[in-house]
């Protein structure tokens, strides 16, 4: 993974390079063959500023590779049998108040079968966490909250956890949370972060509905 900041908090992944995990490309990443059909519904997933409100606004911040694999120490998923034929990353979305900032940003792959995208859901959504995050000390600070978040049920597959990580520099508190979704052929990561405070829950339940809206299409 290559993140370019000039803001801690809009370092979109540092909670999970933190706990000890990196996003690495590798042998055991998907294939990738993109094609037009597949980029077309990619893009068409991607969370717009236009869907988190008035106020906020895109600051394109960091690049993520398309072959993607999770790894923790103990973790690391084969997905080479995968292939992607779309993929889009949305900018980082961003509205700073008195005393926090929040940020957003969608990762969209689609793969050429719904059964693909359902495994990338479960190696990557509801494994890794399992296995890679966890309570404790780490570079920087420490991570002292992994919690599950309570997502609606619906016809797209979900599930999230929110992390906290207590600094050791300015901003002292800086909440992640990371959900993880999936209908048809289709897998979405949305990050949403937020300093000194957890991200607000209208705004999160917003972006996550029209993302589910856009899935279920």
């Amino acid at each position: 993974m290559r993140v370019r900041a000039g803001h801690v908090a809009i370092v979109v992944l540092a909670v999970l390079a933190l706990a000890g995990s990196a996003l690495a490309v590798a042998s055991t990443d998907p294939k990738v063959a993109l094609d037009r059909q597949g980029q077309a519904r990619a893009r068409a997933l991607l969370i717009l500023r236009t869907d988190v409100g008035r106020g906020w606004r895109g600051d394109p911040v960091y690049q993520v590779s398309s072959q993607l694999s999770p790894v923790c120490p103990g973790y690391s998923p084969d997905l080479s049998s995968l292939v992607i034929t779309g993929r889009a990353d949305s900018k980082v979305f961003r509205l700073a108040s008195s005393g926090t900032e929040q940020d957003v940003t969608t990762a969209v792959f689609v793969f050429r079968s719904a059964a693909q995208a359902k495994r990338m859901h479960t190696l990557t959504g509801v494994r890794f966490a399992r296995h890679c995050l966890h309570v404790g000390s780490v570079p920087g600070g420490k991570i002292d909250e992994v919690s599950a978040l309570r997502l609606p049920a619906s016809r797209v597959d979900a599930i999230g956890w929110r992390v906290r990580l207590v600094r050791t520099a300015a901003p002292k508190l800086l909440y992640a949370d990371y959900v993880f979704l999936h209908a048809k052929a289709a897998s979405v990561a949305v990050f949403f972060v937020s300093t000194n405070r957890p991200f607000p829950a209208a705004p999160e339940k917003h972006v996550l509905q029209v993302l589910r809206t856009r899935m279920s299409a």
